[in-house]
């Protein structure tokens, strides 16, 4: 059977419906509508625990075993976990994995362990009665360098990516500092004056937060705490002050849930703005991780745990996050991310609703079938309501409602609702769907900001003068030359050298009238009014409206006759789950299989209804078929078909391609397309180089340049030539190969060598090297540049497994930065790369070996923690 359909099924033609608390879904794993999301993240009821204070070690650990105490932990990428315990030993753990493994070469016992942190080469550890620093390499785990001077109290590690910043509380009082720590062990400040710093973090953003104690004056006793926030442009700009910079006042530190105040012991952050603490162990009262509500001046109880929190590490980005707590007894857990869905404000209930209407195009037409696709969680459904209509849709009117005069809000007056009316705010409806935040923004009255040419101005007349106060500058007063220094500009120097967006994002700051808590107190008003006298929803259905009893339908048989098909869908969710419609189809005319039965079977209304519905159940299988098989063309192109890999490797399997699942969609597609011709060429060096090339030019690679690199190559060679290792044709067969090469194809990148171009090296010597790379006379190696990811390089030497001659022996080899030939009599040599161009790299100083100007760069330099190169037994490595 044939129909002629009407749908929804993209995220532009969603937004052509009617609807209240719903968001389009524009994702690239997820399309369709949904509830609308708060602005903030739910961390509730989702805690973890990962490890206990009674875990044991692994079991083959040779020494008796003891309790696990963690201190600290620090997570990688790809969600591996470094622990720290309290005697100062460092264990691995793998996700998925319940065993620890200890890394053996990093054992502290002389002193008191307080953090920890891992970037992709470094392991660092801080001691805080020592008042030290050390680093480990990662490869081997030998110590690298051990930092005491200039290092007073260390509190904890802050990770910036994979920058490493260490959090210093100072010889005293307000001298504490945050410094990034290096891999060759210098420390630059960036932050001064921070007192008695308890823990600090980074958002998504590159800002800074800072938890501190304020003490009384002239007293030591702490009485309340503040978190700062530090602009990250400013710190683009070190050192600088923490002062002016406090983002969480002190009557903000509140459960809004209790009302009352608690003392915090650690924070992280999540998205830009986004704030967690949690409560310190030594405070009275139930222990909690909240979040930052800055609209309410509060904190949301998130999570509640056995005792208070140590240390806490947030990782992933936005519904990913993960926080890792370690709390006061050496445990540690997790607590996921997720979202929060906003509540209906006329309902109380998380409850979104559209509306549509479909045009058949003629009147008293009688609607046949319509079809959803929908993911419904548990606790969740979608309500179906249609309806069908000659009248045209712009003459159709929604039932008007009374939802609330802005007005009845005590302290809003015709001014206050002049603007808000301004601002797309027209009742108490939209006036709850609003942030405090957004309210206080579109009441109050900010500064207006400096203008770029005024900004210009300050610059010329700074760079005008040689030294001065920068108050000595037209137009900066003493509040503008405070905002410049705490972003770190001191100077009319200083000030010459910026760039004019940040001197004028630095010297304007808005002024509110109207506080984020008043804006949230009215609304906690509204809501009252619209509680004593409900209001009617924006979508109703009455009785011409036809409601399906089953909740979550996916195949509906309609009873609708009339041009227009009116379609009205009730999201219903929970505040941790909500229902998602992806798409919409109303097919037409009415027409089922019960046409095609004998006159007999329609003669009885009944029994002929239920028929025609059971038939039904048949006849969507089967159209679906017929579907798919006028679609047919369609799933045998490589570039048409859907792009998950089980159907490319089933249109594969046609051809006999084994799909690698490393390889990228657009890669995959290109081999299915191209393998008849790659089949014609497979056992060959040209089918080899052009599958590589088809892998490389789909993935995202940097591509090395060889070009700069000739001139020094050129050199070398005619260095060779006239010390006897290189005769003039092999030298101009070398120049014309690398004329050859290609800033964008894959040969920059890979290099095929073949035994028998070994031939054309003269000096025995040099070829025995390279004959033990390719000992077999039909062998082959496909030399891979050193800049080549891991990733790419594995999928490389798939490619050479799989599509080598049978009679030959090929394989796929990493080249390091550098080769060193022997040179003669076993002297030292050259650096090259067989039948690739050279690069020479930086080198260094090899005493008795090498020649100063020539091969050699006076330095310090240990890139690989190599036994034998930069170490010394007993202080940077040990044997076992």
């Amino acid at each position: 059977m044939d129909f002629a359909a009407r749908g929804t099924h993209t995220p532009q033609s969603w937004t052509d419906w009617d609807g209240r608390n719903v968001d389009v879904l524009d994702e690239e794993a997820e399309t369709g509508i949904r509830v609308s999301t708060t602005s903030a993240r739910s961390y509730r009821d989702k805690t973890d625990l990962l490890i206990d204070a009674t875990v044991r070690r692994p079991q083959k650990v040779v020494e008796p075993a003891s309790s696990l105490e963690i201190v600290d932990v620090d997570i990688e990428p790809c969600g591996t976990r470094y622990l720290l315990d309290v005697n100062g030993r460092v264990y691995r753990q793998v996700p998925g994995e319940g065993h620890l493994s200890p890394l053996g070469a990093v054992d502290l016992t002389d002193g008191e362990v307080v953090a920890i942190a891992m970037t992709a080469d470094t392991l660092y550890v801080a001691t805080v009665d020592t008042g030290t620093v050390r680093a480990y390499s990662r490869e081997l785990g030998q110590l690298r360098w051990v930092k005491e001077r200039g290092i007073h109290k260390p509190v904890g590690f802050v990770r910036d990516g994979d920058e490493v910043f260490l959090l210093d509380a100072g010889p005293h009082h307000g001298r504490g500092t945050l410094a990034r720590v290096t891999r060759d062990a210098r420390f630059r400040t960036i932050v001064i004056g921070l007192t008695d710093p308890i823990d600090a973090d980074f958002d998504d953003a590159g800002d800074l937060y800072v938890l501190e104690p304020r003490l009384q004056p002239d007293s030591d006793e702490t009485t309340e705490y503040v978190v700062r926030r530090i602009d990250g442009r400013a710190l683009a700009r070190p050192p600088v002050p923490a002062t002016e910079s406090i983002w969480v006042p002190p009557r903000a530190l509140r459960s809004l849930e209790t009302d009352s105040s608690f003392v915090p012991g650690c924070l992280a952050t999540g998205a830009p703005g986004e704030l967690l603490v949690g409560v310190d162990p030594t405070h009275d009262g139930e222990r909690r991780l909240l979040s930052y509500r800055p609209e309410r001046v509060g904190f949301d109880v998130q999570a509640r745990f056995r005792a208070g929190c140590n240390r806490m590490v947030s990782v992933g980005t936005g519904d990913n996050r993960q926080v890792f707590v370690v709390n006061a007894d050496g445990s540690l857990f997790r607590v996921d991310a997720s979202r929060s869905y906003r509540a209906d404000p006329t309902t109380g209930e998380v409850h979104g609703v559209v509306r549509t209407a479909f045009d058949a195009g003629m009147d008293d037409l009688q609607w046949h079938r319509l079809t959803l696709e929908t993911t419904v969680p548990a606790d969740t459904q979608v309500q179906v309501h249609y309806r069908a209509t000659n009248t045209q849709p712009r003459d159709v009117q929604i039932e008007a409602t009374d939802r609330g005069e802005l007005r009845a809000v005590d302290g809003i007056g015709p001014r206050k609702a002049r603007r808000l009316r301004q601002a797309g705010v027209e009742d108490l409806v939209d006036f709850l769907e609003l942030s405090p935040e957004t309210i206080a923004t579109i009441l109050s009255v900010e500064e207006v900001g400096v203008a770029r040419s005024r900004v210009e101005t300050w610059r010329e007349e700074a760079a005008s003068m040689d030294e001065g106060d920068l108050q000595a500058i037209t137009g900066i007063g003493p509040i503008r030359k405070a905002r410049l220094a705490a972003g770190g500009i001191t100077s009319p120097q200083e000030l010459a050298g910026l760039d004019v967006g940040l001197i004028a994002s630095l010297v304007t700051r808005g002024i509110r009238t109207i506080t984020p808590a008043r804006a949230a107190d009215w609304q906690d008003e509204a809501e009252g009014i619209l509680a004593s006298d409900p209001v009617r929803a924006t979508f109703g259905t009455g009785e011409d409206w036809t409601t399906l009893s089953a909740a979550d339908p996916r195949d509906v048989l309609l009873d609708a006759n009339g041009r227009y098909l009116w379609v009205q869908l009730d999201l219903v969710g929970t505040e941790d789950a909500v229902p998602t419609v992806q798409s919409v189809d109303a097919s037409y005319p009415r027409e089922s299989y019960l046409s095609e039965l004998p006159a007999v079977y329609r003669e009885d209304e009944e029994t002929s209804a239920f028929l025609e519905r059971f038939l039904a159940l048949f006849e969507r299988i089967l159209t679906d078929v017929d579907h798919e098989i006028a679609d047919i063309s369609t799933i045998l192109d490589p570039q048409g078909i859907p792009g998950d890999m089980p159907h490319l490797a089933w249109l594969g399997e046609f051809l006999g391609v084994e799909v690698d699942e490393a390889w990228p969609t657009e890669a995959t597609r290109s081999l299915i397309e191209q393998a008849p011709a790659l089949y014609r060429k497979r056992g060959t060096r040209e089918g080899l180089e052009e599958m590589i090339q088809l892998y490389l030019e789909t993935v995202d690679v940097d591509r090395p340049d060889w070009n700069p690199a000739l001139a020094r190559e050129h050199h070398q060679l005619d260095r060779l030539v006239e010390r006897g290792h290189l005769t003039p044709t092999a030298r101009t067969e070398a120049i014309e190969r690398h004329k050859e090469l290609s800033d964008t194809s894959s040969e920059s990148l890979v290099w095929i060598v073949e035994r028998r171009e070994l031939d054309a090296i003269d000096a025995d010597a040099h070829a025995e090297l390279f004959e033990r790379l390719i000992s077999c006379p039909m062998g082959f190696l496909v030399l891979c540049h050193p800049d080549l990811p891991e990733e790419q390089f594995r999928a490389i030497g798939r490619i050479v497994r799989f599509q080598r001659p049978a009679h030959a022996s090929g394989r796929a080899v990493a080249l390091r930065q550098r080769t060193v030939l022997p040179g003669e009599e076993g002297g030292r040599g050259f650096h090259t790369y067989l039948g690739v161009n050279t690069v020479l790299l930086s080198r260094e100083l090899v005493l008795e070996e090498a020649t100063l100007g020539q091969e050699s760069v006076l330095g310090s330099r240990e890139p690989d923690a190599n036994l034998g190169v930069h170490a010394r037994l007993d202080e940077e490595a040990r044997l076992s």
